[in-house]
């Protein structure tokens, strides 16, 4: 019981990081960065979020698998808000998750 809830521990921090490197990709500066972790904002570009969190479930961990990384689309959805450009968030996907362990998918 002890290995198997450290393991899925584990498997939480390497979701929070995955996220966490995604934005630290896309936005250099920390204090640009804080807001958007922090805010939970309305989905204003339906199509910009539904293309960043199906990329994101077929590019980096899969959702159905691993429903803990459920609790951050808020953040791909705040990546939607800045920067409104859906191919420019996938693209740092595909080098974020590139480096993610195939586990997820």
């Amino acid at each position: 019981l002890y290995s198997t809830g450290r393991c899925v521990f584990q498997d939480r921090r390497d979701i929070e990081a995955v996220f966490h490197s995604l934005i630290n990709i896309l936005i250099k500066d920390e204090k640009e960065r804080r807001p958007l972790l922090e805010k939970k904002g309305f989905v204003e570009n339906l199509d910009c979020h539904d293309d960043v969190v199906e990329a994101f479930d077929t590019i980096c961990i899969d959702m159905n698998k691993y429903d803990y990384a459920l609790k951050y689309v808020y953040l791909l959805n705040n990546l939607c808000t800045k920067f409104n450009d859906s191919a420019k968030i996938i693209e740092a996907m595909q080098t974020t998750c590139s480096k993610t362990s195939p586990r997820f998918l």
